[in-house]
């Protein structure tokens, strides 16, 4: 008689228990930490890209997409200004793979840029992710950040495994 084990490795990703959305990317203005997700299935979807190819979303079409998207638009309005693109890859390793554009636009205020940075994640199928606000100065609030930033509609705790 033989036994046989088979071990199956898994992968280690953050993802919402709920939803199955992975942690694309994080990011920290005035105090305030956002987190980027999207669905899982959805990233995998979204085209790869090595740096000897040419990266699927150009330039040229990031920036007619910022520049129509209607959730950017009523975000920042005319107050704010585009100071930030930049290519970053996924931060979890089962995509790998996978790259987005961080688009980061800047409250114009009297004397100049203020503190006040709202950001974006563009996927390289076109798709815009708008961040969550997960921890304000050491409190974890799980609000939803894809209203106007002075009135945030709040959303239960995003669980997650790591």
């Amino acid at each position: 008689m033989r036994i046989v084990i088979v071990v199956i490795a898994s992968l280690t990703l953050v993802l919402d228990v709920y939803s199955g959305e992975i942690l694309l990317w994080r990011m920290t203005s005035g105090g305030t930490n956002f987190s980027f997700y999207a669905n899982y299935d959805h990233i995998v979807a979204t085209p790869s890209w090595t740096k000897r190819d040419a990266i699927p979303l150009s330039h040229e079409s990031l920036l007619k997409i910022v520049e129509s998207n209607d959730k950017i638009a009523s975000s920042i309005g005319n107050d704010y200004e585009l100071i930030s693109i930049e290519l970053s890859r996924v931060i979890q390793r089962a995509v790998r793979d996978k790259w987005i554009y961080t688009i980061q636009f800047a409250h114009i205020g009297e004397h100049g840029y203020s503190s006040l940075i709202r950001s974006f994640v563009v996927l390289m199928d076109g798709t815009v992710i708008d961040g969550k606000v997960t921890e304000v100065k050491g409190s974890v609030l799980g609000t939803d950040y894809s209203s106007s930033p002075a009135t945030p509609s709040t959303r239960p705790v995003d669980r997650q495994l790591e």
